[in-house]
């Protein structure tokens, strides 16, 4: 059982890694210009979340905390430049998940957890 979950979490990492390269490879070509409007509003929703992060951590006015959006903005920038060229790879190239891998997919991470 140990050597499984070994075995299984050697899997999940290596697949993080070789998606983090193929992510990292993609922003490195796009030469997309980046809608302004959409980065400052990814800056946003990531503030509320470091926001919500506070207050599940206990620190006291965390809504009221000053978090500049600024300091989002360059993985504001990544991520809208990536959700903006993976969705256009995924309508240029017409893919779509079956029900059967979503399935497979779920059902491979839920064996992470215990039972």
């Amino acid at each position: 059982d140990i050597k499984k979950n070994l075995e299984r979490e050697v899997k999940f990492r290596v697949l993080a890694r070789n998606k983090a390269a193929v992510m990292d490879a993609l922003v490195a070509v796009s030469e997309l210009d980046v809608p302004n409007a959409l980065v400052q509003g990814e800056a946003e929703r990531m503030v509320a979340a470091a926001r919500e992060d506070l207050k599940k951590r206990g620190v006291k006015d965390a809504d009221k905390a000053e978090i500049p959006a600024d300091i989002f903005k360059p993985q504001a920038e990544r991520r809208v430049r990536l959700g903006l060229v993976v969705a256009e790879l995924v309508r240029a190239n017409n893919l779509q998940a079956k029900p059967a891998q979503l399935q497979a997919h779920i059902e491979e991470l839920s064996q992470s957890y215990e039972k």
